[in-house]
């Protein structure tokens, strides 16, 4: 699993994904790049834990958790912030 921060992209397992944030807080889509379809959510904590995710398309929950672990570790996706 890698990151470009240049490009904000998360390789996971020879693939290549992006993030696009949801309407609420926090919550983002899991983008596989080579079909551009979305394969999961997840959603953050305040705290930039993962606190659920769900797999959509020929992916795991737990493929989306990692993708999401590396996202937060290279500072791609931040979690709801109080306002």
């Amino acid at each position: 699993m890698g990151a470009d921060k240049e490009s904000r992209i998360i390789e996971h397992r020879n693939e290549s994904y992006v993030f696009v944030p949801r309407t609420v807080p926090g919550g983002y889509d899991v983008v596989r790049l080579k079909d551009q379809i979305a394969v999961g959510v997840f959603w953050l904590d305040t705290e930039d834990q993962v606190y659920d995710c769900v797999a959509l398309e020929g992916i795991t929950a737990a493929d989306i958790q990692q993708i999401a672990q590396a996202g937060i570790e290279a500072g791609f996706v931040r979690g709801r912030r109080p306002a």
